[in-house]
């Protein structure tokens, strides 16, 4: 498969959100048409690297959406979108997919060892609709849910993901919200990516 490789995050974000190892991404999915819901969430977050994993079901040449990094879910055909997009931040890559081309509703074996051929051990992943995240293989694989149908959650969710680079390895700080911009105390949490990241990058 190919993977659009976006090379370093872009220039011009605030420095609060970059400088001294650090880095935050406000991420999203399965929106299915609601603009508005869209355009709330990153209001409600202004200067953060927006990502939406798909399934948008909407022009995504307009606002807001033309200010995110998008992939194609797979109600998204004709969008123009890729399928995948590699991000890279403090030596770190970051995929970002849908997720329905590794059947991620049975399990995410094949999302992980598809991310760890492309170097890659963060993921933002969608189409379950389901939130939640995991650390498997060493590898991060958060879904946010969706803003539109969630499953499995009594609410529509997003994530806001936040990365420290220290001595102990990349800090992730994951914090779940509602439409309302509640936290989900019980979806959010921290983890640690700590030892040698995986090799790889051969498709890109």
């Amino acid at each position: 498969m190919t993977v659009r490789f976006e090379g370093a995050l872009p220039e011009g974000l605030p420095a609060a959100l970059t400088n001294r190892g650090r880095m935050e991404f406000l991420v999203m999915s399965d929106s299915h048409g609601l603009v508005e819901a869209v355009e709330a969430v990153v209001q409600r977050h202004p200067g953060v690297r927006g990502i939406h994993c798909g399934d948008v079901v909407a022009p995504v040449d307009r606002p807001p959406f033309a200010e995110l990094l998008i992939v194609a879910g797979n109600q998204d055909r004709g969008a123009g979108l890729p399928a995948h997009r590699l991000l890279r931040w403090e030596g770190e890559a970051i995929l970002v997919t849908h997720g329905h081309r590794f059947d991620v509703q049975a399990d995410l074996l094949r999302l992980r060892l598809f991310a760890e051929a492309q170097g890659a051990r963060i993921v933002f992943y969608g189409h379950t609709h389901v939130p939640g995240w995991t650390v498997d293989g060493g590898v991060l694989l958060l879904n946010p849910g969706s803003l539109a149908r969630p499953r499995g959650y009594p609410h529509p969710t997003y994530a806001v993901v936040r990365l420290h680079r220290s001595e102990a390895g990349v800090e992730v700080e994951i914090s779940y919200y509602d439409l309302a911009g509640r936290k989900q105390e019980g979806l959010s949490g921290r983890t640690v990516l700590s030892g040698t990241r995986p090799t790889g990058g051969a498709s890109l």
